[in-house]
């Protein structure tokens, strides 16, 4: 189980938009499924 919270994930992708922008940040399930796939398209 993940100890960090809410607020924490928040303060986290806030911060990584603000250092590479909000364009390069993908949190959209269906637009980080490819990066999600291993090998022959399995899931990780």
């Amino acid at each position: 189980m993940s100890s960090m919270t809410t607020t924490d994930n928040k303060a986290f992708l806030n911060e990584l938009a603000r250092l590479v922008g909000h364009s390069h940040l993908l949190t959209d399930p269906a637009k980080t499924a490819r990066y999600r796939k291993g090998n022959k398209g399995r899931k990780i």
